[in-house]
């Protein structure tokens, strides 16, 4: 099906991996028009698809990978990808973007979107060529079981061998924690992290450990000639803002550790404070100084955030703000190392950092209150590493927190400090000093997340100022950001864009 937009490569594909074969799926340029793409374009695909009675663990469950009409185009920041399906850690719809290069790649095949549907009878990794799909053994090429570098590493050697040669593509995968259902697992193409309500969990019980794409379609867009002077304006505004010029290319978002601190807004030991006593061993600035090793960016992206760090002799990607506050300030850890490591060890074995350190602070909380006799309390970190890899691979007490703090408060008790929404865990902003923040968690699509809340928190004291605690015009400002981000997300873009 063909289409009359730039932007669009007008063609979706509905896949099914029970009978492996494919169709195309009806999406026509009024669909475009209406609903963008991104994690609209899957929210509309889900409710045709969906009839409210499935389960995320089934065969009726579908995932919806979609790109944006500018994703793959050179607009700046715009590297971004959307998955979706029905959650296993929420029960109701949910997504998770991406800055790795799949979504590019997938638009390089002569896609706009895929939509998986049914169970592989054995553990399967897919291959796309220019839109041909072939299935592979994940257990005769060695990926089962493989955490996420080495399963990308071994894709690539893979395809190499078949190909005789370096080709540039794309790839997602799930690791360890996916595959045994961990029901805040994640699917990370190259560094970056679709890391939210547990996708990489449906992906696992499909037995899909992942996906390379490649293609030599052209990305079209309207007029090339004021595109390129459009992203040259909004390049040169993104290089000289200060926020996305200076403060994330110096230290990313971990520089936001100090100013929430100074607002009372780091959660800290399972947010019941808004400010820890070491923050300042935790913070951006100390990263920057004494483990920064380079920046690095998504695809088209001129702020270039990410950190990479060192870390036993390798260069790894360094922690997010949400990664390094819930890892530190959350348990009482000030060990800056030690959330490195943590941080490290969460992405390799394919976990959601924020629901997995959300889980944590809860369960050590549960033992300081007497209702679960789990071993973990705030301060003592060092035995986490241990920790995080039995939940990856459900052994003793891990088996229990890869349920997450909603469930296990259920089971333990203790509802009333599991900080969730919906099923999924709080980021790191302490909302009692961000009322508008806390408005975004309560009211998100897609449960505790501070993206798809608004992330009003801007607002009450990380960029303006608005007063932080009055309710005045919140709702009215909570609504329009949240539409704002959806319309920036579905586009493909990042949310820093804005």
């Amino acid at each position: 099906m063909t289409t009359s937009f730039a932007g669009y490569m007008g063609k979706v594909v509905e896949l099914d991996l029970t009978t492996r074969t494919s169709r195309e799926y009806p999406w026509t340029d009024e669909d475009r028009r209406k609903y963008i793409g991104g994690k609209i374009m899957a929210a509309k695909v889900l409710d045709v698809l969906l009839t409210g009675h499935e389960e995320p663990f089934s065969e009726e469950n579908p995932i919806v990978i979609s790109t944006g009409p500018l994703t793959g185009t050179g607009v700046p920041c715009s590297g971004r990808f959307n998955i979706s399906a029905l959650s296993p850690q929420t029960g109701i719809v949910a997504s998770s973007n991406c800055g790795g290069t799949f979504g590019y790649f997938l638009k390089k095949a002569g896609l706009d979107a895929l939509i998986i549907r049914g169970k592989c009878d054995q553990h399967t990794w897919l291959e796309i060529d220019n839109g041909r799909f072939e299935f592979h053994s994940a257990d005769d090429d060695g990926l089962w079981g493989l955490n996420v570098t080495p399963s990308q590493e071994r894709i690539k050697e893979l395809l190499e061998q078949k190909w005789g040669a370096s080709r540039a593509f794309g790839q997602m995968v799930i690791g360890p924690a996916g595959e045994n259902l961990v029901l805040f697992s994640g699917i990370v193409s190259d560094e970056r992290a679709a890391g939210r309500t547990g996708l990489g969990a449906v992906m696992g019980w499909k037995n899909l450990k992942g996906i390379s794409v490649t293609g030599n379609h052209e990305i079209s867009v309207a007029n090339p000639q004021k595109s390129r002077e459009w992203n040259k304006k909004f390049f040169h505004m993104l290089r000289t803002h200060p926020l996305t010029g200076k403060q994330l290319p110096r230290m990313g978002t971990a520089g936001l550790v100090s100013p929430m601190q100074m607002r009372g807004m780091l959660a800290t030991r399972n947010f019941s404070a808004g400010r820890f006593e070491h923050f300042d061993e935790v913070s951006g600035e100390t990263l920057a100084e004494k483990h920064n090793i380079v920046n690095k960016g998504c695809v088209s992206c001129p702020i270039r955030c990410s950190r990479t760090v060192s870390l036993d002799g390798k260069s790894v990607k360094g922690p997010e703000l949400e990664t390094l506050g819930l890892l530190s300030a959350n348990i009482e850890n000030d060990d800056l190392e030690l959330v490195l490591r943590l941080n490290n060890e969460l992405d390799e074995l394919g976990m959601d950092t924020i629901s997995c350190a959300g889980t944590i602070a809860w369960a050590m909380e549960a033992n300081e209150q007497g209702l679960w006799d789990c071993g973990l309390s705030f301060g003592n970190a060092d035995e986490l590493v241990q920790v995080i890899e039995d939940i990856a691979h459900r052994r003793g007490i891990g088996d229990e927190l890869a349920l997450g703090s909603k469930r296990l408060a259920a089971r333990y008790g203790g509802e009333d400090f599991a900080i969730q929404s919906k099923g999924l865990e709080l980021s790191a902003y302490e909302p009692r000093r961000a009322v508008g923040m806390g408005l975004g968690y309560a009211t998100s699509n897609r449960g505790g997340c501070h993206l798809n809340g608004g992330y009003l928190v801007i607002l009450e004291g990380l960029g303006l100022f608005v007063d932080p605690q009055t309710p005045h015009a919140k709702a009215d400002a909570t609504m329009m950001f949240q539409d704002l981000m959806e319309a920036i997300a579905a586009a493909g873009q990042c949310l820093f864009s804005s």
